[in-house]
């Protein structure tokens, strides 16, 4: 079975060190207990499940992107109320 990423929900392009590029955020759910990435050309620098508080301890390559990032994760605990 081949899978495929959702459309990104926010990309930015912008330099690094003098080159350009474009950073890709995606909104995805867990569906099993597998990252299940599929990385061929080995470009993919992280990937996990991050809390609103884990924002807090990451050294972020990009610091002007916390905010979007707390956002978005605040807008989808407030719809996803739990229990």
């Amino acid at each position: 079975m081949k899978r495929s990423l959702p459309s990104p929900s926010w990309s930015r392009k912008r330099p690094l060190k003098g080159i350009k590029v474009k950073i890709h955020y995606f909104k995805v759910e867990i569906v099993g207990e597998s990252l299940g990435i599929n990385d061929p050309h080995q470009i993919i620098e992280d990937v996990g499940w991050k809390s609103l508080s884990d924002l807090e301890l990451i050294e972020h390559v990009y610091p002007e992107d916390v905010e979007f990032l707390e956002n978005l994760l605040k807008i989808n605990m407030e719809a996803k109320p739990l229990g």
